[in-house]
């Protein structure tokens, strides 16, 4: 029998309307609070230099992955051909995958308690509506995920037929974020058990339709760039630093959450709870999932921006829950009511919400020193909003450069002068303004597959993801000259892997035999 969604309440007529004034608050919400990070001025960058000739690269010249998202760096790149402004191009992509979201929930929930409940929970989660905007791949993960789980949940009666349509959005969300694998693959293998069980041949055939579709974008990173992983991968995971100390940061992550945005984690273990005690062994696919996940945040020491990876769960939590779990019943509409006062008061009243955050928000960054983790929209929205966007274009004696923010300013001046190469530490706004002939180098090594195989420099200055890489002795004389003028040996060695990998010719023999110890070199810790 064919699974269905819950029937819709026509006792209450209000309820619709309610839903109509709470997504009219989303939506008012989105773009007052919208925004857009340091690291979205990397996808930027990249798309920059797309346009100008140099492949989808960070420095010209240098085949190199900077970006984690090849879905959302294609939209971003394939977008520009009908709008050129990047700010407002980014902003408008991240509006509508939002719109798609809601609108592909609005027609799942079919209870308007459900969908009520829905937009509740969104508002509340700094977590969750920060990241809406922001120029990171965020608002896509949301959609791909989304469509993953609506596709899961309607295979209960013919799994047949639903499973290509699965693995679609299974090889969408790889092409998203490669973490967000570990969000789905319990439910995947679920389903995937069933399938086998029922008919091998439509199980290859849903498997190879899901490894053709994300195939196409990895098998070429691996001609291109040399790797399938983007350097970002290999700059986080090969720090140096022991398991015990990132282990360690992974638990004040959690802590740190919790003091900045503790609506999303007490919602989102409730809802985990309900999926994983329910009746409905989907629910516990689900649950596990965001348990996985939780351990891989955990594992690698978390993030150094609060909830950006959390709203992940978070959106797969609430909405899976709303459908297996927590379904008003008609006779008890005060239960919805009382949890919709509950949000709302905690909208209202709670010291930093998405509903109550100011138009010039901004805090301090000294909560990085002490959890690693921080509030990423309060550092840099005063600057980078929608509103101080607005009245930078309609200022005659604006700067030319947009953020006015000092890394702006830097790199628009750097664009000028006559030095070809610049080591900074925040390389995204800086890169951007530097233009695409300039050589920008990041110390943290997210755009340097060099650095990236360094270790952390000296175990002190670090946040999750962001581990500070010295520049060894004849980096940079190698970088002017095109000679490798390294003085250790090792870095030598691990130098000529690196421009066989990202310089050489693509087909050129050697440079395959080079390839598979250029995915696993590092250099030692000293």
């Amino acid at each position: 029998m064919t699974w269905k969604f819950a029937p819709r309440d026509a006792d209450h007529r209000l309820w619709p309307w309610l839903v109509r004034g709470l997504w009219a608050l989303f939506v008012f919400t989105v773009v007052r609070n919208a925004w857009l990070c340091d690291d979205a001025y990397i996808y930027l960058r990249s798309v920059m230099q797309l346009w100008s000739g140099h492949g989808p690269v960070w420095n010209a010249g240098w085949r190199v992955q900077a970006f984690t998202s090849p879905l959302w760096y294609a939209l971003l790149a394939a977008s520009r051909i009908f709008l050129t402004d990047d700010y407002i191009r980014t902003l408008l992509l991240s509006g509508l995958l939002i719109a798609f979201v809601w609108h592909r929930w609005q027609r799942a929930l079919a209870s308007p308690q459900q969908q009520a409940l829905l937009l509740a929970a969104w508002l509340v989660s700094n977590g969750f509506m920060d990241y809406t905007t922001s120029g990171l791949e965020t608002p896509l993960a949301y959609a791909v995920l989304s469509g993953f789980l609506l596709a899961y949940l309607r295979q209960q009666g013919d799994v047949l037929r639903g499973w290509p349509r699965l693995n679609i959005w299974a090889g969408l969300v790889s092409l998203t974020r490669l973490d967000l694998l570990i969000l789905i693959a319990p439910a995947w293998f679920t389903a995937a058990r069933r399938v086998w069980l029922q008919d091998r041949k439509t199980w290859w055939r849903g498997v190879w339709l899901a490894a053709a579709l994300a195939g196409l974008w990895y098998g070429f990173a691996l001609v291109y760039y040399g790797s399938p992983l983007p350097n970002p991968a290999y700059a986080k995971l090969f720090h140096g630093l022991p398991r015990r100390v990132v282990l360690a940061q992974g638990g004040r992550y959690w802590i740190g959450q919790a003091l900045l945005d503790p609506a999303t984690l007490l919602i989102g273990l409730v809802a985990g709870l309900a999926l994983a005690f329910g009746r409905d062994p989907r629910g516990r696919a689900l649950a596990t999932g965001a348990g996985l996940y939780a351990l891989y945040l955990t594992w690698i020491g978390g993030d150094f921006m609060a909830g950006r990876f959390v709203a992940f769960a978070y959106l797969w939590l609430v909405a899976g829950a709303l459908i297996l779990g927590l379904q008003p019943q008609r006779g008890h509409p005060w239960v919805v009511g009382l949890a919709l006062t509950i949000l709302g008061l905690y909208a209202w009243l709670f010291p930093h919400t998405p509903v109550n955050s100011p138009w010039d928000y901004e805090v301090s960054p000294d909560f990085y020193l002490q959890w690693g983790v921080g509030d990423e929209r309060g550092r840099y929205f005063r600057y980078t909003s929608l509103l101080t966007y607005l009245v930078w274009r309609t200022q005659p004696d604006a700067p030319p450069f947009f953020p006015p923010y000092a890394w702006s300013q830097m790199g628009y001046e750097f664009r000028a002068s006559p030095e070809p190469i610049a080591v900074v530490d925040s390389v995204g706004m800086f890169g951007y303004w530097a233009g695409p002939d300039k050589m920008v180098l990041d110390q943290w090594a997210l755009t340097d597959p060099f650095l990236a195989r360094l270790p952390d420099a000296d175990g002190r200055l670090w946040r999750p993801g962001h581990y500070e890489r010295n520049l060894p002795a004849g980096y940079l004389e190698s970088l002017r000259t095109g000679e490798n003028r390294l003085v250790d040996p090792t870095l030598r060695a691990l130098y000529d892997l690196t421009v066989w990998a990202t310089r050489a010719p693509l087909f050129e023999a050697e440079r395959w035999m080079h390839l598979p110890a250029w995915w696993f070199a590092r250099a030692p810790n000293p």
